[in-house]
């Protein structure tokens, strides 16, 4: 579904030396897939995910979604970024059918969209609120229904749990499954976290660098829901943590 070919990408510093931040990177995602990009900081991930957004464009090798070129943003590829980038001045309801509004959906369908994510996300009841009445994991709901409501083919995460406090995280990242099997979205998520990649993905994309590329990809078939005590899955961190230990 969405493949990324021998893609690099390069950037010139102040000097005008140009530096290399992927190289060489080559993956295929299927349809519905959760996979975890995971590594050091700086080691591509957030680079790659920008790529199949769409918000950086490749300086070699293709990434395609179902057979056609990235080639810029586009309503099939939605990002949630660490922050939550709400509009403070609009309503709940209406920061999550921004999205919809922009692509010229009327206002009764665009509501009703909203209204149906903000059910997924479990936040209905604050359609009428304004994102600082919120608290941050409120906040990186309204984010991912805001997402969904524009009904993307892929949904990118860029550590979208990264900056809250350590019970919420937990409780969105089983909120995030839950999302995800109701809705059958494919997800892309970048985390430093191990554990948390090991606890969402069917894969996952251990990456090295400077410059950013791929060591390993590894399937994650543990039953959900997953336990963080059971050997299985500290035997995964362990093995993942044993190639990032060993990272170039």
């Amino acid at each position: 579904m969405l493949e990324l070919t021998n893609v690099a990408k390069m950037y010139s510093n102040i000097n005008g030396e140009r530096i290399e931040a992927v190289e060489g990177l080559s993956l295929n995602i299927e349809e519905n897939e959760l996979v975890c990009l995971v590594g050091r900081s700086g080691c591509g991930k957030t680079t790659t995910l920008r790529l199949i957004a769409g918000l950086e464009s490749p300086s070699q090798g293709r990434i395609s979604l179902r057979g056609k070129k990235v080639d810029g943003p586009a309503a099939e590829r939605c990002v949630v970024f660490q922050r939550y980038t709400l509009f403070p001045w609009r309503s709940v309801l209406a920061n999550v059918a921004f999205g919809l509004e922009m692509q010229g959906v009327s206002k009764k369908e665009r509501e009703a969209a909203a209204l149906k994510y903000l059910a997924l996300v479990g936040l209905e009841d604050q359609a009428k609120a304004y994102p600082p009445e919120l608290s941050g994991g409120m906040q990186q709901r309204v984010a991912v229904a805001r997402a969904l409501a524009a009904d993307p083919e892929v949904l990118l995460m860029d550590e979208p749990f990264g900056a809250l406090d350590a019970q919420t995280r937990n409780v969105l990242q089983q909120e995030l499954i839950r999302i995800w099997r109701a809705d059958q979205k494919t997800i892309v998520f970048v985390t430093h976290d191990i554990q948390e990649a090991v606890l969402l993905a069917d894969r996952v994309v251990v990456m090295q660098g400077p410059p950013g590329r791929i060591r390993e990809i590894m399937d994650c078939d543990l039953p959900r829901p997953r336990d963080r005590n059971s050997a299985e899955f500290i035997g995964m961190c362990d093995r993942i943590h044993a190639l990032l230990e060993g990272a170039d």
